[in-house]
């Protein structure tokens, strides 16, 4: 009788996977018949499909001849690839691995699951839900998990979501280097015996990274805020930062046997525009900045109620920001403008209606010329500097407002230069801003370039 024999795959990143027709029809091209003939796909079968995004480790099961030393076969292949003979584990005996059904990533329960984690608060859910989607612990560990939680979270009347989320953001961090025969609970012991915590102060952000097959969740870090976010303030954990990476972490690359576009399409564009649900709350695309559109990272967000302003949605959000009909037809331009908004800035002063003026652009109406740079004046740049370096050590440096300064506001988005005939604390924008919708108070908002 055959005797089974297992091979486990413990990587540290999933392994990619790739979907060839082997039976295509075939024109004797090799350009035709060897372009684009291989897709990628995030898990082999439905069945992989659940279990994919949670554990990324393979285990093949050969029958082999009792005739033959299959193992021995396999080795020497491994070798004869250059891999290393210390990354081969031969677990025999007393190591051998118990291969049993338990279970864990059964749909069912992380339905239940996934329900129980939605009822705390959000920087509790985030860094349960962390424990799960990054293959630090499954279903069973965080159900032996969640009693401690759930005391802990009782026990402090006060901030008790931020007590209880940063210090399962230290769990979370201290799981990635704990010793194999340390349990999870017993780490989660030492971990809260060691535990201070301390108020963050500044805008800290949630970030979800998809890949091909899972998301990967990290934060809260202090990011530098926008003026839109600036303007929800209070409710800065419902923005969340999203980009999208290879299983390496690095950016989308493919061979062109690979059909790149359409897992694009299915993976990335499906995000987009059905969102993503995460802890409870559904998410949707919002808008992104130009500079980590480079880097393949967009905001959602989830909608809320805003008490004096009702229902609060990625839709509204964008439509506040301006009147864009004359680009609505052209995604690119439509979207280039809403990037402006979620630059990356530091608020400074505030600056009232009659602290700025409109003046007329160069030219003939038929040929309306605008350079896109308005004027300041010398003391509402001092009063910014002064606000952007307060509590700096190189505030005595004071920068050149035409050369390092860019100065953007809830009316507009462009540069400024000192001009010493225009009023005492104020600026002036061209006519041609309108895009943007100018608003009775506004806060200034600096960004070095």
């Amino acid at each position: 009788m055959a005797t089974p024999t297992d091979i486990c795959f413990d990587t540290l990143t999933p392994p990619v996977m790739e979907r060839i027709f082997f039976h295509r029809t075939m024109t004797g091209d090799k350009k035709v018949d060897y372009q684009k003939f291989k897709h990628r796909i995030g898990s082999l079968h439905e069945g992989h499909f659940v279990v994919a995004p949670y554990a990324h480790q393979l285990r093949v099961v050969l029958f082999h001849d009792p005739n033959s030393n299959t193992i021995q076969k396999f080795m020497d292949m491994c070798q004869t690839a250059g891999i290393a003979g210390t990354m081969i584990l031969r677990c025999e005996g007393d190591n051998q691995i118990e291969a049993l059904t338990n279970g864990f990533f059964n749909p069912r329960r992380l339905y239940n699951l996934h329900g129980k984690l939605a009822k705390f608060e959000w920087p509790v859910a985030f860094q349960l839900e962390s424990l799960l989607h990054n293959g630090l612990l499954n279903t069973g560990d965080i159900d032996e998990l969640l009693p401690q939680v759930e005391a802990l979270y009782q026990s402090h009347s006060q901030k008790r979501a931020c007590f209880v989320g940063d210090l399962l953001r230290r769990y979370n961090e201290a799981l990635q280097v704990r010793a194999p025969r340390e349990s999870p609970l017993r780490c989660f012991e030492r971990v809260f015996e060691d535990f201070v915590y301390s108020e963050s102060r500044g805008f800290r952000c949630c970030h979800v990274t998809f890949t091909p097959t899972r998301m990967i969740l990290e934060g809260p870090y202090a990011t530098q805020s926008n003026r839109v976010i600036r303007k929800y303030k209070g409710y800065e954990d419902h923005f969340i930062r999203v980009d999208f990476r290879d299983e390496d972490r690095l950016q989308y690359r493919w061979d062109r046997e690979v059909d790149g576009a359409s897992f694009v399409r299915e993976r990335v564009g499906t995000t987009l525009k059905q969102g993503f649900v995460l802890a409870g709350r559904r998410f949707e695309f919002l808008a992104y900045s130009s500079s980590a559109l480079r880097e393949h990272a967009v905001w959602f967000m989830h909608p809320f109620d805003l008490p004096g302003k009702g229902r609060i949605t990625a839709d509204s959000i964008r439509r506040s920001l301006g009147n864009f009909e004359k680009t609505i037809k052209s995604p690119s331009k439509y979207a280039a403008r809403l990037a402006q908004a979620f630059t990356a800035t530091d608020p400074s002063v505030e600056i009232r209606r009659n602290e700025w003026e409109e003046v007329p652009d160069l030219g003939p109406k038929s040929y309306l010329f605008t350079d896109g740079v308005g004027t300041i004046s010398q003391e509402l740049a001092d009063r910014i500097d002064k606000e952007l370096t307060k509590g700096r050590p190189d505030s005595w440096i004071k920068p050149s407002v035409v050369s390092r300064t860019h100065f953007l506001s809830s009316s507009a988005d462009k540069y400024f230069i000192l001009c010493g005939s225009i009023k005492s604390d104020s600026w002036a924008i061209k006519a041609s801003w309108r895009s943007i919708r100018y608003l009775t108070s506004t806060q200034a908002a600096f960004k070095c370039v």
